[in-house]
């Protein structure tokens, strides 16, 4: 026989997942729900549920609870579509945006090197070229 109080992972404690999801389907004018919030968190969601944020990282390592590791996997998607489209309307602070992207959902800040001078200007003959005119100059 189980000890201990009762979980508080029922049927209507996935509707509550979903239904705060739902809140960030916004008018295209808003940009916040109902609290106030202008992206579904992890945090967030232990506000709306009361529950400690400790207990969903739990409850998304159990095999058991596949529904609500899929609905999570849902506020991750939906904060990275919100992030995406307010950092490119302009509706978000950019580096907070790039700040999340980056650590959250795997983007990345590309800056391309190059090591092979592909305008050539650093090739042999150029450089070989330059030094030619400027000893045949100096004569």
């Amino acid at each position: 026989m189980r000890t201990g109080r009762p979980s508080k992972y029922t049927p209507e404690l996935l509707r509550k997942v979903q239904e705060y999801i739902d809140s960030f389907n916004f008018e295209p004018e808003q940009t916040r729900n109902c609290k106030n919030e202008y992206i579904p968190t992890l945090a967030g969601l232990s506000l709306w549920l009361n529950i400690n944020r400790d207990t969903i990282h739990e409850w998304l390592k159990d095999e058991k609870k596949k529904d609500f590791s899929d609905l999570v996997s849902k506020i991750t998607r939906r904060q990275e579509q919100l992030l995406v489209n307010g950092g490119l309307g302009g509706d978000y602070n950019p580096r907070i945006t790039q700040l999340i992207l980056n650590s959250k959902h795997d983007y990345i800040e590309k800056t391309q090197t190059d090591h092979k001078s592909s305008d050539r200007s650093m090739s042999p003959n150029s450089v070989l070229d330059a030094i030619t005119k400027k000893h045949s100059e100096s004569d």
